[in-house]
């Protein structure tokens, strides 16, 4: 392909997440760099500036009539948002490079997702500086991205605020996307600031110490449990709030 290198399988060690068999694995393996997401895997791109070729040639949705929305969790890791993609049936392809935003951290929500992990929730926090994968979507894709966030709102990134950087371009896009929780931000404890994203065992180790109810275990055995039970999630998110540790995200 000129520009691009060979599609490796996202069932390769390097990319493979799993995160409905492995939630404790979220938020998964991010992009090791720029490239392309496709129906036959990873595709590295050397030259950026050859995607949108890339795409016409492949008959997929050109880089103008796309929408970028940064990935911060597991939208951030191509075998998550190809499995994302395929459940709803939208086109497979979607151009992802990794990047920095200034100014913005990452922490969890307070809630369980119905994959049984507690998910990541970015905010704004002055001095800080966020790893993230944009994500190019083409109108279909970004409808499905939309179905599978009901606990999350799309919102604009202010540029002129959160200096965004992405590896191999030379300026950032006009708009920039990224998902904020409904359900607030998870605390570190009562009365702390937010829980920076970790392991789920770090997070049930917080829930624990605070008094969430939460059942004992290993993390896979905790988030397995969580994922088959709507009404533990329910409880946890509950206790969440009891003991001090939703922040609302403002």
């Amino acid at each position: 392909m000129g520009a691009a290198g060979i599609a490796v399988p996202l069932d390769d060690p390097t990319l493979h997440t799993d995160l409905r068999r492995h939630p404790e694995h979220y938020p998964g393996l991010r992009v090791p760099g720029p490239g392309l997401l496709t129906a036959g895997g990873w595709v590295a791109v050397e030259d950026i500036f050859a995607l949108d070729r890339l795409l016409t040639e492949g008959g997929a949705t050109g880089m103008g009539a796309r929408q970028v929305v940064l990935g911060v969790g597991a939208n951030a890791a191509p075998a998550v948002l190809a499995a994302k993609l395929a459940w709803y049936g939208a086109p497979p392809v979607v151009p992802m490079t990794p990047g920095t935003v200034d100014d913005l951290d990452v922490a969890h929500s307070a809630h369980v997702s119905p994959g049984g992990y507690v998910p990541a929730a970015p905010y704004p926090r002055s001095g800080s500086r966020a790893a993230v994968v944009a994500t190019w979507l083409d109108p279909e894709q970004l409808a499905c991205v939309d179905a599978t966030e009901p606990n999350y709102q799309r919102f604009d990134v202010d540029l002129r605020r959160h200096r965004l950087t992405l590896t191999g371009w030379r300026s950032a896009p006009d708009i920039v996307m990224v998902y904020r929780s409904r359900r607030g931000l998870l605390r570190r404890a009562a009365g702390a600031g937010p829980l920076p994203l970790g392991p789920q065992f770090r997070v049930h180790a917080v829930l624990r110490s605070a008094g969430v109810p939460l059942p004992t275990g290993s993390a896979a055995t905790v988030c397995r449990l969580l994922s088959s039970d709507p009404s533990l999630r329910a409880r946890v998110a509950e206790g969440i709030i009891e003991r001090g540790l939703r922040q609302l995200d403002t």
